[in-house]
């Protein structure tokens, strides 16, 4: 066993969303996001890559997880009781991108988050938008400069 300070190279190879309605959450971040869908051997969910490389997304199929079937039956504060859920955070390089995919995301059925507390009275606009996508899971649009 390594000592408690080593820490080993690793690069993140995926998000994974897991939900019952794999298909159709597939097609919102695929169309938000124009990712490629990427065919899998097994019918578990849907792998999205996206096309300048880097971290694919796996929407998983809720029915197919042994782990949240397990997580589901624990009262700790990592079960699914908990709430305990992903975010996803997309950058942006200037504020005309980010209002332009702000249009995009609620025209694909995204909703706005009611708490939204990212604004920045300096430069008088939001450095981040919180949203729900179709199926509640929170995801955000972050200004990087």
């Amino acid at each position: 066993m390594p000592p408690k300070d080593t820490y080993f190279h690793m690069n993140l190879a995926s998000v994974a969303l897991v939900t019952a309605h794999v298909d159709e959450l597939a097609q919102f971040y695929a169309k938000l996001l124009g990712w490629k869908k990427v065919p899998l051997d097994d019918a578990r969910g849907v792998l999205l890559e996206p096309p300048q490389g880097g971290p694919a997304l796996f929407i998983k199929d809720k029915n197919e997880d042994a782990v949240t079937k397990q997580t589901s039956r624990c009262s700790g504060s990592h079960g699914a009781k908990s709430g305990s859920r992903v975010q996803l955070d997309f950058a942006f390089d200037n504020k005309s991108q980010m209002n332009e995919a702000l249009d995009h995301a609620l025209a694909l059925g995204a909703r706005l988050n009611q708490q939204q507390d990212g604004f920045d009275a300096q430069h008088e606009e939001y450095r981040y938008i919180r949203f729900l996508d179709p199926m509640s899971n929170p995801f955000s649009f972050v200004l990087s400069a």
